[in-house]
């Protein structure tokens, strides 16, 4: 930063014609859109993009959507192209074909729909539309004249040129259509202008006036038409047409080479109309024009190869300004150019051009007038630059012309009382060039005190004293009065004061006396106390921690401002005794600080690739780069002019601009949602064969998302729709629910998620705009992640019931089991009872008539019967016992039970015994009372064949598959015709058979053969 020293203000000059900053846009790998013929931007906010050569593009200032053959296949016809696009008043969007078919937009689907029949169609491409208030379409073709649609009732007219009719349209090919405000509809074609007549269902052709002499027909060849309150522009094939649709009359402009302010060029193809009144046209060969309706005189850019950020050709095809003020320009080179008309005041010299400045290293910058400056170069030499003109002279080392520069390389400028200019010169010494003469003399080392060639810092003070300082040689006065000089050797100041001037960098003057920002101090010479003062050292104003010094610069009448990176403080020096200092604010937030200057209480600086405006108070900021208008992203030093002019010097250039005339944007952007993904698969209204996913609309009309709970891991994308600088836009995004503050992104446009639980969620995401304004408003997606089954309403209301019907089963079986044992414990009551207790009844009987008996034989007898009820009892008890017994549960021991019985029982009376298993679950378990009464079936049936059957051979089988079955045969005689009813044997088998819910059958024949089935 230095500040340009103070000089006597001339008049203020108009400049000239701002260079406006263009931005080209091109696909995502970087090539060039084709041929772009119409522009529209939509009410979401979208820039549609037609060609007649192309694909149809939408642009949401990051990503480009393309709309080809494919979308616009009709039948047979497979050739259309999407050419023109435009809203009826409902906001539905439209698109217009080269073949002349129109399609309706289905957002929801992001299709297009025709509208109509083949019967119906032109043929011819559809150029131009206007809306009827009957809500009927006016459409205009390029060659089949004009047609009348009514997109609900589907009524069609078509107009069209009548040879010798002159009520019908002048020519077929529409150019433009419009209403103007008092409902009259205006047709412009390729034969000139007229209007329609409702009423009479006819036109009306008017004159157009020319005053191009060579010019036959071109000035009524209408390739655009604009309505403005009573003037209708129209841009013809030679020059521009402003026709007056209350008195009929027109003023013809064309373009005329003896005046800079006329139309560049008579072939026009696009008209359109800026708030402030101005009109933006497109010609083909002349560049882009604005035309001024008050002064009737034009402005015009056109393409400079030796410029950036400027118009891509000569050859524009349209021009369109959106909401927000962007001009789009369509070019014949095959490019897109944008320019933000509401763009900050930011005006750039570009170096390199033939007669602008030069390209390089700007070293130093002093300021002549309120227009003239001069320009230091790091080895090329020494500029002077009118900003009112914009012409440029040079001043080089010409080792031929001693009246030259001595040395290339400007290290420091300065001006004396007389205007002359004096040039610190590293490595040529000292030169002093006359304005008025543009003679150089030079001062080099040797002579007039000049210590060394190398000479970093020069000053010519108030009193017209030349100080000039020379790397490690200490400082150098000339005296210009009387053509005298004196030195002052570095080493015997040094010596004397500790102080020393070998880099000094820069020299300035405040309140009489002469400050040098030296190398790690900042050096003042009191010249009324002739003494060097050293200001910034430990003690002495700052405690120097970091004695590194980034500038110093006048900030009163009386102070001057010291910068470190850590501080800012003003110093006013009063003598060497006296020096008080404040500090102003901390530098902590200016990191990569190159340069800076102080303006308002604003601190302005630069780093490598941005310009930076700072309030320390509020601690806002807000950055400009090269999107901006600022030079390129080279930047080097700021400096501040003696009207508050800033101006940022690069490698290629420099910008300035006031301040006061950099307002920041406030404007919000809308954001889109552009994409969804699942596993880093994009979404589309189809279910994808992977995971059978789909979304109910495209990405950027969806309100809601229905995930499972295995799509584990999904992404958002979006996007704000910025067009000039979308990199300088920051992002964040809050997923409520999860998130619990905004996650601030910078400029990246996704968020992924992953393992989210079940539930409902809103995905909000919010921007700031180039100047880090944020947003108030968001855009919302509502996620929606159903639960496993087992985690949903349905699965834990069945799973209560299943429980509560689980626990009511137990209960119920506990219950049961309850009953069972009760029964159980009264059965065996009941066996004891009938059973043990009869058999002890008839025990005590026989005993009683064996002691009364005298007989011996009967008393054997007796006691015969007491042994064998005895046994009988032992028996009964042992078969209960074994019943009632957990460890007996299995068939495996019901089977070894009947077998060790039907052992004992057949084998002591010489009874064959034959046991076979068959298909059976040895270990299935078996309820208690099923076990003893199969058991006592059992040992009922081997009972009735050792009593009954005279058998001598018995057979077992069992099987539990597919039912419980127990076969017993024998060889015995088997039974009676008539069977005897004084028995209780088959009864009580039937009986307990009945029981466990089994069937008991019995065939007799050649023995006797007893099925018990249980089932």
């Amino acid at each position: 930063m230095k500040l340009l020293p103070w000089l006597l203000l001339l008049s203020i000059y108009s400049l000239a014609q701002e260079n406006l900053q263009f931005k080209r846009i091109t696909n995502e790998n970087g090539s060039s859109i084709i041929s772009v013929q119409s522009f529209h931007q939509d009410v979401d906010g979208y820039v549609w993009m037609g060609s007649a050569e192309n694909d149809l593009i939408r642009f949401d200032g990051t990503k480009f959507r393309y709309y080809g053959f494919a979308d616009f296949k009709t039948g047979d016809i497979s050739n259309s192209r999407g050419t023109f696009v435009f809203e009826d008043s409902q906001q539905q969007l439209w698109v217009g074909t080269n073949t002349g078919w129109l399609f309706r937009y289905n957002r929801t689907k992001d299709q297009f729909e025709l509208a109509y029949d083949s019967s119906q169609i032109t043929g011819s491409r559809i150029f131009s539309f206007a809306e009827a208030n009957d809500g009927s379409f006016w459409l205009g073709t390029l060659g089949e004249g004009l047609v009348r649609f009514h997109p609900e009732t589907k009524a069609f007219k078509q107009y069209k040129a009548e040879r010798g009719n002159p009520n019908s349209l002048p020519d077929n090919f529409i150019s433009g259509l419009g209403y103007d405000a008092d409902g009259i509809l205006w047709i412009s074609t390729s034969a000139g202008l007229c209007s329609y007549s409702p009423q009479s269902d006819q036109f009306t052709t008017y004159p157009l006036s020319n005053v191009n002499r060579d010019d036959t027909y071109r000035y009524r060849v209408i390739r655009s038409l604009h309505i403005s309150k009573d003037k209708i522009y129209l841009g013809t094939y030679g020059g521009l047409q402003v026709f007056d649709r209350i008195r009929k009359t027109s003023q013809h402009f064309i373009h005329d080479p003896t005046n800079q302010n006329s139309l560049s060029h008579n072939s026009i193809f696009g008209i359109t109309e800026a708030a402030d009144g101005k009109l933006w046209i497109a010609t083909y060969g002349g560049g882009l024009n604005q035309y001024d309706p008050n002064t009737h005189k034009f402005l015009n850019w056109k393409n400079d190869t030796n410029r950036a950020a400027v118009i891509s050709s000569n050859n524009l095809f349209s021009v369109y300004l959106d909401r927000n003020g962007l001009l789009w320009v369509g070019a014949a080179d095959n490019t897109v150019s944008v320019l933000n008309t509401k763009a900050k005041k930011f005006n750039l010299v570009s170096a390199g051009q033939p007669n602008g400045i030069s390209q390089g290293w700007i070293r130093a910058l002093l300021q002549e007038n309120d227009s003239v400056f001069w320009l230091g170069f790091n080895g090329q030499g020494l500029n002077r630059y009118n900003l009112h003109s914009g012409k440029t002279e040079k001043f080089i080392h010409d080792p031929k012309n001693l009246n030259s520069l001595s040395h290339n390389t400007v290290s420091g400028l300065s001006k004396d009382r007389e205007g002359n200019i004096w040039i610190a010169l590293e490595g040529g010494g000292l030169n002093k060039l006359n304005t008025v003469t543009k003679k150089i003399t030079r001062y080099p080392a040797g002579k007039n005190a000049i210590n060394n060639n190398a000479i970093s810092a020069v000053l010519v003070d108030s009193e017209n004293m030349v100080w000039a300082a020379a790397y490690r040689d200490g400082l150098s006065l000339f005296d210009i009065r009387n053509n005298t000089g004196k030195r002052v050797p570095n080493d015997s100041l040094r010596a004397a004061s500790g102080i020393s001037l070998d880099f000094v960098e820069n020299i300035l003057e405040l309140n009489g006396n002469i400050w040098f920002n030296s190398q790690n101090q900042i050096i003042v010479f009191d010249k009324k106390n002739n003494r060097f003062v050293k200001i910034a050292e430990p003690g002495r104003v700052v405690p120097v921690i970091n004695p590194f010094l980034l500038e110093i610069m006048p900030y009163s009448e009386t102070e001057m401002l010291l910068i470190t990176y850590e501080e800012a403080r003003t110093i006013r020096y009063l003598n060497p005794d006296s020096i008080q200092s404040e500090v102003l604010f901390r530098m902590k937030s200016t990191e990569g600080l190159k340069s800076f200057v102080v303006h308002n209480q604003e601190v302005w600086y630069i780093t490598p690739n941005e310009l930076v405006r700072w309030n320390p108070v509020k601690n806002e900021k807000h950055t400009y780069t090269q999107a901006d208008g600022i030079t390129s992203d080279q930047l080097i030093d700021i400096y501040k002019d003696n009207q508050g002019r800033l101006f940022v010097t690069s490698l290629k250039g420099f910008s300035w601009f006031y301040p006061h005339q950099i307002l920041n944007d406030t404007l919000a952007r809308n954001i889109v949602l552009t994409d969804f993904k699942l596993f880093n698969h994009s979404a589309t209204l189809q279910p994808d064969s992977v995971y059978g996913f789909s979304i109910s609309s495209q990405p950027s009309q969806l309100k809601s998302v229905r995930l499972k709970h295995t799509h584990s891991f999904f992404s958002i994308e979006y996007a704000a729709q910025e067009f000039i600088a979308p990199e300088k836009v920051q992002y964040a995004y809050k997923l409520t629910g999860f998130d619990e503050d905004w996650v601030y992104v910078g400029n990246r446009t996704f968020a992924n998620y992953t393992n989210l639980d079940p539930g409902q969620y809103t995905f909000e995401v919010k921007s700031a705009n180039p100047d880090g304004y944020w947003s108030k408003n968001t855009t919302a997606l509502t996620i929606i992640i159903d639960p496993p089954f087992w985690r949903t309403g349905w699965f834990i209301a069945l799973s209560l019931i299943a429980f509560f019907g689980l626990l009511f089963t137990i209960h119920r079986y506990r219950l049961a089991q309850s009953l069972n044992l009760e029964r159980l414990r009264t059965k065996i009551a009941s066996d004891l009872h009938d059973e043990v207790g009869s058999s002890l009844t008839k025990i005590s009987i026989y005993s009683e008539l064996a002691q009364k008996s005298a007989n011996d034989q009967e008393k054997s007898t007796y006691l015969n019967s007491i042994g064998g009820l005895s046994r009988e009892v032992v028996s009964t008890m042992s078969d209960i016992v074994w019943s009632i017994d957990n460890n007996n549960d299995s068939l495996h021991e019901l089977v070894n039970r009947m077998k060790d019985f039907a052992t004992e029982v057949l084998h002591t009376r010489n009874v064959d015994f034959e046991f076979t298993l068959h298909k059976a679950e040895g270990n299935k378990v078996l309820d208690p009372v099923l076990r003893q009464n199969i058991y006592l079936i059992f040992k009922e049936a081997i009972n009735n064949i050792i009593k009954h059957a005279k058998a001598n051979r018995v057979k077992v089988l069992i099987t539990t598959h597919p039912q419980f079955e127990l076969q017993i045969e024998d060889n015995g005689i088997g039974l009676p015709a008539q069977p005897s009813h004084s028995g209780n044997g088959l009864r009580n088998m039937n009986r307990r058979a009945a029981t466990i819910g089994g069937t008991l059958s019995i065939a007799s024949g050649k023995g006797t053969s007893i099925t018990l089935v249980i089932r």
